[in-house]
């Protein structure tokens, strides 16, 4: 195993950054000043005043049924041990330490972060980590099963592909830079080294990048479309209704379900792939981000007054009614379920129900529209475009993309 650490813009190995022999031997004084250590420890990782090892037996080697991992504070105390790491036959624990988040990988595969010595933060996918790093807000990983490096953002409870090549060795993170270990095709390794912001789902591609070929290409935005996404882009309006591709494909974690999907990220829409619903028109589906967008604002639409039951177009489901100004446009687009012209439930599966009464709003580029909010979308009146033109949809999507904080 070959084991690679970053320090600033340097990258080194197998020994690491000169500045943590000075925390390893404060280590130690500690440690002596309190206990002693009566297991053979190994991986040991210093930060933010915190030491984290791995405890794999007795001092002879001997080695333990399961390894422990422990973490001490450099101001004094006896080492907490934490009991549920993994256990394999040698005896690692993939972990890693940075400020105040300590991770590593529980019995069952999983994801643990906590905040030293035992405040646990989160317990998540992915499963199968191996050889973890912290960067920041980043967790990154390879993995055991696919190719790499792999990565993890709890801000947007994301995972994603970092890279496409056969990992083999240790990652590392410093400097906002990623690097790892690939296998070279002479035999032995070669060391990639790459910017985690070029590594991120919203990154721009390049159109030769071997992972995206035979993918549809925006140049607009350096994003590729492919698989079920393009068939159901292409079906159920493309580029007016949906806009261009603003990530490629990742995973996230639903609120609703608490399940991981592919997704991706068009300008105002974020399709959803669902494998259970294989051979139906929903195996693909889309992001309520109207209804998201309005919770992020503090909005509770429940609460907002009702339209009359007798106005026209009223939905009971809600208790609102389609304006005049967006009724037109909401009833001629819908997704593509096989009956016959538009029906109600292909624009409902498009849009879904109003959830707002019409209102004039501030918009993002200072313009204050009429605007209504639905299920899926947001619907601007432009009185001064072109007919066709005057019912725009709002970019909800890239404003979520936007939200996480990846630029």
């Amino acid at each position: 195993m070959v084991f690679l650490m970053i320090c600033n813009r340097w990258a080194f190995l197998p020994f690491g950054c000169g500045r943590a022999f000075t925390a390893v031997t404060a280590l130690f004084q500690v440690s002596t000043a309190t206990t002693q250590l009566e297991a053979h420890a190994t991986g040991l990782d210093v930060s933010g005043g915190w030491a984290a090892w791995v405890q794999s037996g007795s001092p002879d080697g001997t080695p333990a049924a399961c390894p422990v991992l422990s973490v001490v504070s450099l101001g004094g105390g006896a080492p907490q041990p934490i009991a549920d790491g993994a256990c394999h036959d040698d005896q690692r624990i993939p972990f890693d330490l940075s400020g105040d988040r300590l991770a590593y990988v529980d019995r069952n595969n999983l994801l643990v972060e906590r905040e030293p010595p035992l405040i646990e933060r989160r317990r998540s996918g992915p499963h199968a980590n191996l050889d973890i790093t912290l960067a920041d807000r980043w967790l990154f990983w390879n993995h055991a099963a696919a190719p790499g490096p792999w990565g993890y953002d709890p801000v947007s409870a994301s995972r994603f592909q970092a890279g496409n090549s056969a990992v083999r060795a240790s990652i590392a993170a410093g400097g906002g830079v990623l690097a790892w270990f690939e296998s070279a095709p002479s035999g032995g390794y070669t060391l990639q080294a790459r910017p985690i912001a070029s590594l991120l789902p919203d990154a721009p591609r390049d159109p030769a990048d071997p992972a995206i070929a035979g993918r549809a290409f925006f140049p607009e935005t350096g994003h590729s479309l492919g698989g079920e996404f393009a068939a159901f882009w292409g079906r159920n309006g493309g580029l007016p209704v949906f806009g261009f591709a603003l990530t490629e494909e990742f995973l996230q974690r639903s609120a609703d379900t608490g399940a991981d999907y592919t997704v991706q990220f068009f300008e105002r829409q974020r399709f959803e792939y669902h494998p259970e619903n294989g051979g139906t028109p929903y195996i693909v589906e889309l992001g309520r981000l109207g209804a998201e967008a309005l919770a992020a604002q503090g909005r509770d639409w429940q609460a907002l007054p009702k339209a009359s039951p007798s106005t026209p177009h009223y939905f009971d489901t809600t208790g609102q009614a389609i304006a005049p100004e967006f009724w037109e446009y909401w009833r001629t687009h819908g997704l593509e379920l096989g009956d016959a012209g538009v029906s109600e439930r292909e624009a409902l599966a498009l849009w879904g129900y109003p959830l707002t009464p019409p209102a004039y709003e501030p918009l993002p580029n200072g313009e204050t529209l009429l605007v209504q909010w639905f299920e899926r979308a947001r619907f601007e009146y432009h009185p001064n475009n072109p007919a066709p033109y005057r019912v725009l949809l709002g970019r909800l999507a890239a404003d979520r993309v936007a939200g996480f904080g990846w630029r």
